[in-house]
């Protein structure tokens, strides 16, 4: 039921998706610095919106140690210095 999202013109491929997603009861996800819109005043919009559908809104590496849950992760130091 979890869903993560990312990828170019924000306002109309990752919005629209994303939109009929959440209508559809899943948990979605954007990954905010992994997308990206030709005018940033589409991407910025689309952001909003897409926080009043209620997406979760992240980065990169919030998402990925939020999902890694503890430094305690076995592939927490492998993933760290991929971030670094």
């Amino acid at each position: 039921q979890k869903i993560v999202l990312f990828g170019i013109e924000t306002h109309i491929c990752v919005y629209q998706t994303a939109r009929d997603l959440i209508k559809k009861g899943y948990d979605v996800t954007i990954i905010s610095d992994a997308c990206g819109s030709r005018k940033e005043t589409e991407y910025l919009q689309a952001i909003e919106c897409l926080k009043t559908l209620g997406a979760n809104i992240k980065t990169t590496e919030m998402f990925v140690f939020e999902t890694l849950k503890t430094s305690k992760h076995p592939k927490f130091k492998e993933i760290q210095s991929l971030i670094k």
